[in-house]
């Protein structure tokens, strides 16, 4: 796709253009990193659409979302459902239809269209890489995206660098349970970063690894993340926020059950 075939309005996607992506000489993952954004921005652009088209509420009932490609794969396995609940193939079809009249009109979502699909195509086009031992590949694609990583603006609380919640956390991929595995893998490390930082609810609600009579040492890092942001980022003295960043990463244990666990000196042992 040629740069001066793409129009300038569409996302700023000039910028994206298979040139521009090959002068920067981007890497997998930087372009993965890139491809990302834009999927958010393309989720974000069909919500406007549904908003627009106003959907009803039968439509956006339990867990059909709102994306037509997903009503389409739940058909068959919730068929029974879908026509207890009125979902009927035709009125997907018709939907469908209706979606795609709006969408042609939007100038966010086909930008973000466009823009995949070039990051897309490069990424297909990518040489295989030299063989290497696979736990210095792992480590390397670890080390580059907690780069990027550390860049982006922490969406939980704008105050506090991105670069400090890494370093707090990571230890959290060091340290051993009792059963010697690290409390996150580093592939959880990520995901916990992306979802509860980077406010990216594509990534999944993780599970810390900890056995039985660890649940206070773990909850111990995350008050004294709240000390470390109230103390010295100025963060609002206020627990109840930190509660819930856990509990929207992880799914060890309830609120009410984290909330007598958050405060300090509840486990002896330091990280």
């Amino acid at each position: 796709m040629k740069a001066n075939k793409i129009e300038k309005h569409y996302l700023g996607i000039l910028k994206y253009s298979d040139e521009y992506i090959k002068e920067k000489k981007l890497t997998p993952i930087q372009l993965k990193e890139l491809l990302e954004n834009f999927e958010i921005k393309k989720y974000e652009a069909e919500k406007d659409i549904y908003r627009l088209m106003g959907v009803t509420p039968i439509i956006l009932k339990g867990d059909w979302g709102t994306d037509m490609e997903a009503y389409k794969k739940n058909m068959e396995s919730k068929k029974p459902q879908a026509q207890t609940e009125g979902i009927t193939e035709q009125l997907i079809e018709s939907e469908n239809k209706r979606f795609n009249s709006f969408a042609d009109k939007n100038s966010n979502y086909q930008g973000a269209i466009k823009v995949i699909q070039i990051i897309k195509n490069t990424l297909e086009q990518e040489p295989e890489p030299k063989q290497q031992p696979e736990a210095n590949k792992k480590t390397a694609d670890y080390e580059e995206i907690l780069s990027l990583i550390k860049k982006k603006e922490n969406k939980f609380w704008k105050g506090l660098p991105m670069e400090v919640v890494i370093k707090h956390f990571e230890v959290m991929t060091t340290t051993m349970n009792k059963n010697g595995e690290p409390y996150l893998s580093k592939k959880q490390f990520i995901s916990f970063l992306k979802r509860g930082f980077l406010n990216i609810k594509a990534e999944p609600i993780q599970k810390v690894n900890c056995l039985s009579g660890e649940k206070g040492f773990v909850i111990k890092r995350f008050y004294e993340f709240f000390a470390l942001a109230a103390g010295e980022y100025k963060h609002p003295n206020k627990t109840e926020r930190f509660i819930s960043l856990f509990i929207n990463c992880f799914d060890n244990w309830e609120s009410d059950s984290v909330k007598p666990f958050f405060k300090a000196h509840i486990a002896k042992e330091n990280w």
